[in-house]
């Protein structure tokens, strides 16, 4: 910092001085980068927040849209088996021949594997 030249003719008391000034300088300087660091990391904690109630939001609308599909299939699967319960009873011999056909077609199927 000083050379010593300049150090043997400073008196102890503005070295003390010239000290005591580099140390305000140093905490204006932190005080100031501190200031600056708390806005950054308020500024970062609201964006993460936004992006995690945009997230919550994107997720509830996709499981809305999947308690809807899934209501969906329950409807379509019901009135499949209230079709296939009606042919039962009304056509019960043919009805027994197809499942026979399948049951061999599945049987034939599964032992050549």
């Amino acid at each position: 910092m000083f050379s010593s030249a300049t150090k043997q003719s400073m008196t102890r008391r503005e070295r003390a001085h010239h000290a005591e000034n580099q140390r305000r300088a140093a905490k204006a300087a932190l005080e100031s980068n501190g200031h600056d660091l708390d806005s950054t990391v308020e500024a970062i904690g609201k964006d993460v927040r936004e992006f995690i109630d945009s997230a919550v939001d994107s997720a509830g609308e996709g499981i809305s849209q999947a308690k809807e599909k899934i209501s969906q299939a329950k409807d379509k699967i019901s009135g499949m088996t209230d079709t296939v319960t009606d042919h039962i009873r009304e056509r019960p011999v043919s009805s027994a021949a197809i499942a026979l056909g399948i049951g061999v077609f599945l049987g034939a199927l599964f032992r050549r594997s």
